[in-house]
């Protein structure tokens, strides 16, 4: 005999018997879960930006910077020669405009200022878009821990065929595979002509990649696709709608004289309620699945941050490695 979720189908009755069904069951969609993150990247703190504009942000300030230098070197109406804050007198180099322009991104003041109009004007701007910048970037960073509600997921057959992201999938081979294949409805015979643009495999865990990829979506036995969503730590979604109740039966030979015995025994099962306590049992969601508050903010794990401080230590390298050159030039000096 063969114990699985086999859908009991007037063809396959054919050459084998069926018991009567141990379990009712209908055809599902299996979607990866609208905002789950298949790729968690270690500079997740830096994402209110993207990649063009932190490059812009670069850029700008070694710019401003070299400006900053050309114009105080310039105009007349500069002194040349600045008063740092231990009494010393020296000339503004473009190091330090390079510095008076970070320190400005950062808020952490500035040494020494512009006198020159010109100078000024340079830098005032530049302190107004340095608070539009922090304070869009601060904005963004608190939409992105906050909790925003994801696109609603696929729910019904309909849903499916209006889009064109997510593709249909389907086990090859299966009953599911003649359902669409042999059905006189529009809906079906639409489904169909997707069904044959996409890849045809037979094993459940391909299928199960694809649909991991978010670009998929499965259609198939309903019990295992809420078996699997139970327990992947909210990764899957199934789809409310059901279509095409079937029923699922223990496959035996046909004509088995024992079939009479093992309907009896399910049947028993049925009406204690073990199949009921066993479905409970295995169908709970595991202790490390956390469902998250909906009421509470995303934490952001040390998976999304952790980049900053592998940086970091590149700079502390970058700092060390300075040191020695300048104690190098300066001996030699």
């Amino acid at each position: 005999m063969a114990v699985a979720l086999f859908t009991i189908t007037s063809l396959r009755e054919e050459v084998i018997d069926f018991t009567i069904p141990f379990r009712e069951g209908s055809t599902g969609i299996l979607t990866l879960s609208p905002g789950y993150q298949t790729n968690k990247s270690l500079f997740q703190i830096l994402k209110p930006y993207s990649v063009p504009v932190w490059i812009c942000v670069l850029g700008s300030v070694f710019v401003v910077g070299v400006a900053s230098f050309l114009l105080n070197r310039f105009t007349p109406f500069q002194r040349k020669q600045e008063t740092h804050p231990s009494g010393a007198r020296y000339e503004s180099s473009l190091e330090d405009n390079m510095w008076m322009v970070y320190s400005s991104v950062t808020e952490q003041g500035i040494l020494h200022s512009p006198e020159a109009v010109s100078g000024r004007c340079l830098i005032g701007f530049w302190w107004l878009f340095t608070i539009l910048l922090v304070a869009t970037y601060t904005a963004n960073l608190a939409a992105f821990l906050t909790v925003s509600l994801p696109a609603p997921p696929i729910n019904t057959l309909g849903e499916l065929l209006a889009q064109e992201e997510i593709q249909p999938l389907v086990r090859t081979g299966t009953s599911f595979d003649d359902v669409f294949k042999e059905s006189s409805s529009k809906l079906y015979q639409e489904m169909w002509r997707r069904l044959k643009l996409s890849p045809q495999l037979s094993t459940t865990s391909e299928l199960i990649e694809l649909v991991e990829t978010g670009k998929y979506a499965l259609l198939g036995d309903k019990p295992v696709y809420d078996y699997i969503a139970t327990n992947s730590c909210n990764q899957f979604s199934v789809a409310t709608e059901s279509f095409d109740s079937v029923g699922y039966g223990i496959v035996l030979p046909q004509g088995a004289a024992y079939l009479r015995t093992v309907n009896h025994l399910i049947q028993k099962m049925h009406e204690s309620g073990l199949l009921q306590r066993w479905r409970k049992k295995w169908g709970s969601p595991p202790k490390q699945c956390r469902v998250p508050s909906p009421d509470s903010a995303n934490n952001l794990e040390l998976d999304s941050v952790g980049g900053l401080f592998f940086a970091y230590v590149g700079i502390i390298a970058l700092a060390c490695l300075s040191v020695i050159v300048e104690i190098t030039a300066t001996s030699h000096r």
